[in-house]
């Protein structure tokens, strides 16, 4: 999400559990999918040599650029 320009670097897991649950409707089973899909964009393709041509979000603005600590 930071490649993309969504949050910035120094975001927590819970600010960003935070940010989720605040922009949608509660729904647990929703807030699991997301869950899974990021993890899963994270796992396979945003790694620190990004594999952005087969990713699912390659269509959306990004940038590899983004250093992390």
């Amino acid at each position: 999400m930071v490649r993309h320009g969504l949050v910035e670097p120094e975001i927590d897991y819970q600010q960003l559990q935070d940010l989720f649950e605040s922009h949608l409707k509660p729904d647990v089973p929703l807030f699991n999918e997301y869950h899974a899909l990021l993890v899963r964009v994270g796992k396979e393709f945003c790694k620190p040599k990004p594999k952005c041509p087969s990713c699912p979000l390659n269509p959306l603005p990004h940038t590899i650029d983004v250093e992390y600590q």
